[in-house]
């Protein structure tokens, strides 16, 4: 079917056992509203009507101001107002048109020589039943066919009036809702003239939706045919890869006999293309990266320039453990390419330390690259030195420019674990400890605590004849404030959430670059196992923005309620409209006490003058950050995801926290009117 067809009539349902797939009537109208999301990020809102008249093989499909419909968009018909209203018509001298009618621009798309005419009223033939939905208060009920390129779901009222058309990409995660206005609906021919196709509608489309480049490389059978007639040469110019990119969301890519052809035909040119890797890291996770020889390739042709991009990085590191990081040969050509910046991201460290114990850090020149691009900010992370430690015997930190580097970044926070210093003792005689300015920074994080473990003390006096302990500033009492400062330090324990409270917050998203806020409150009771939030500004909220409750006003007041029955609604107070978007089987359940119980001390933040511990761990598609204050007052839920450069902060009015407020349960109650199910499903 086509991508951007999806209207429809249906005749009355036979009553029986099988329901029979709908019909269409032969001729009808009727209007609609429209939304598309990428990723639950909105591309495009708007209103539009559909015409539709099968007995003179015409229709026309308009999208008012504010469309993005796929086949006007890339047409260049209206550059300077892209959003401008357009036209979809299906003539009946089988062509069709795009127009843009306020800019009196058009082109044809296509004829019958690709099968562009009129759908025909028993599309959904084939059709599979998926049961009924509560739209707009109507109960309708739906229908699925694979269409061109996306999953096509009719829905209809027993009244045999439409509800919705709903259409999903698997590959690219593209949503697109058509939402009908039942009450406009009219049976029979509409006006003739609404057809009529302008004079100037003459020159072709430049492009063309039905085989857009790469669309048939999809296929992995033709990739692999392609990859064996010629070596994937073709794969070579970038711009059929970008094509490609754009039209399968890079997933043929993800096919190791594929990538190998491609590395094998051009050494791999093309991946060092980063809008390319980025889109193949979002596909697949870069699962066809963690093929060795693949990688080697990229690094010979690119230098590995593409790794340098942390979001290409974070996304290996996740598919593949890092595997490709811990070959000494690659390493190395990405610490020549990039000087080693993403190493100096902790995610990705923890997970090359996971993988091969941090080998490819025991080579010295390596190290000395991370050393000058970041400071060693890396090895400040205590389970990463561990690692080190362990697989090369802290050979690398006896080299005192490492040894500085890392004193400088960080004030030698590492050295203060006793393990590591152990190690390094062992290791280099603790030589690097010799060095005074290695030594006063130790003195000064730590309060010399690693001093006192008498190996330590026994191996740095034999190296150096104990001469750093003469140095005046080291007999200071100084230290003895900042040894009782880390030992109270290293007695924290994961915080946990109260039984119940409440407080407001200011919630900034930044998604790609675009940034947006709003005010918003938290309300938790583990008790009744409930918890609400409310969004005074909704439509900056992912929920509230993808249930399309509420398109007249998106900035009124949206809650979120995770209630006690292990359902997630979403409702708009005001108005009285809410939705059902997750239940109970998706575990969409209440934020437990303990949700801390496995995350890592990741050091403490000032908020508005109060020091905050922060605590790390790793969600199913995020990494959450939560800071508390020592009297278990939140500071700040900070949240980052794996996919894209999504951030969410969710800073609290430490002020307007109520720890263990008498809460009636009223304070969570489902409001009756909440019974239908959100058009976009809960990805869980």
């Amino acid at each position: 079917m086509l991508t951007c067809v999806f209207t429809a009539m249906v005749v009355v349902i036979a009553i029986t056992d099988a329901i029979p797939p709908p019909v269409w009537p032969s001729a009808f109208s009727i209007d609609f509203s429209e939304v598309a999301y990428l990723s639950f990020i909105t591309l495009y809102q708007n209103d539009g009507a559909l015409y539709y008249n099968y007995y003179d093989k015409q229709a026309r499909f308009d999208h008012l101001r504010g469309q993005g419909d796929f086949f006007c968009m890339f047409q260049h018909l209206s550059d300077h107002d892209k959003k401008a209203p357009c036209q979809v018509l299906f003539s009946n001298d089988t062509n069709l048109y795009v127009h843009y009618p306020e800019a009196k621009t058009c082109c044809r798309v296509c004829g019958q020589d690709h099968d562009c005419g009129v759908l025909k009223p028993d599309w959904l033939k084939n059709g599979t039943y998926l049961g009924s939905e509560m739209v707009n208060g109507s109960k309708c009920n739906g229908w699925e066919t694979p269409g061109y390129a996306f999953m096509d779901s009719w829905y209809l009222t027993d009244a045999n009036i439409p509800c919705l058309y709903h259409e999903k990409s698997n590959h690219i995660g593209a949503i697109h809702n058509m939402t009908f206005n039942q009450k406009s609906f009219t049976l029979g021919a509409p006006n003739p003239d609404i057809f009529n196709v302008p004079s100037y509608c003459h020159r072709q489309c430049p492009w063309d939706p039905f085989h857009p480049i790469g669309v048939l490389f999809c296929d992995i059978r033709v990739v692999l045919s392609v990859a064996s007639a010629r070596g994937s040469v073709l794969f070579c110019d970038v711009r059929v890869v970008q094509s490609i990119a754009s039209a399968c969301g890079s997933i043929l890519f993800c096919d190791v006999r594929v990538a190998q052809s491609v590395a094998s035909a051009l050494g791999s040119v093309l991946f060092c293309d980063v809008s390319v890797a980025q889109s193949i890291a979002s596909a697949r996770g870069s699962v066809l990266f963690c093929d060795v020889s693949v990688a080697q390739s990229i690094a010979s042709a690119c230098g590995s320039v593409l790794f340098c991009d942390v979001r290409v990085a974070q996304s290996i590191a996740s598919a593949c453990g890092s595997i490709l990081f811990c070959d000494v040969s690659v390493a190395q050509s990405i610490a020549s390419a990039c000087g080693s910046v993403l190493f100096c991201d902790v995610c990705v460290a923890q997970s090359v330390a996971s993988t091969r114990g941090s080998v490819l850090f025991c080579d010295v020149s390596v190290a000395q690259s991370i050393a000058s691009a970041r400071g060693s900010v890396l090895f400040c992370d205590v389970s990463v030195a561990q690692s080190i430690a362990s697989a090369c015997g802290s050979i690398l930190f006896c080299d005192v420019r490492v040894a500085q580097s890392v004193a400088y970044a960080r004030g030698s926070v590492l050295f203060c674990d006793v393990c590591v210093a152990q190690s390094i003792a062992s290791a280099c005689g603790s030589v690097l400890f010799c060095d005074v300015c290695v030594a006063q920074s130790v003195a000064s994080t730590c309060g010399s605590v690693l001093f006192f473990d008498v190996s330590v003390a026994q191996s740095i006096a034999s190296t150096s004849g104990s001469v750093l302990f003469f140095d005046k500033t080291m007999a200071t009492t100084k230290w003895l404030t900042t040894f009782a400062y880390v030992m109270l330090a290293s007695c924290l324990q994961p915080p946990s959430l109260p039984p119940a409270f409440s407080v407001s917050f200011v919630e900034n998203f930044n998604i790609d670059g675009l940034k947006m806020q709003n005010n918003g409150s938290w309300t938790y009771s583990f008790q009744l196992n409930s918890m609400m939030y409310d969004k005074f500004q909704g439509q900056i909220d992912v929920w509230c923005h993808a249930s399309n409750l509420h398109p007249e006003d998106r900035s009124a007041h949206c809650r979120l309620l995770f209630a006690n029955d292990k359902q997630l609604y979403v409702f708009y107070p005001e108005v009285q409209k809410c939705c059902i978007q997750c239940k109970k089987d998706q575990h969409c359940t209440v934020l437990k006490q303990t949700w801390l119980l496995n995350s890592s001390f990741i050091g403490d933040l000032h908020f508005y003058g109060t020091i905050c511990h922060g605590w790390q761990i790793k969600g199913s598609s995020t990494i959450d950050t939560w800071y508390v204050s020592d009297k278990g007052v939140p500071c700040q839920l900070h949240t980052k995801s794996f996919i894209g450069d999504i951030v969410h902060n969710m800073t609290f009015n430490q002020n307007s926290f109520t720890y263990n407020p008498p809460l009636d349960p009223s304070v969570f109650a489902v409001p009756s009117y909440c019974k239908e199910k959100c058009p976009i499903p809960f990805p869980g």
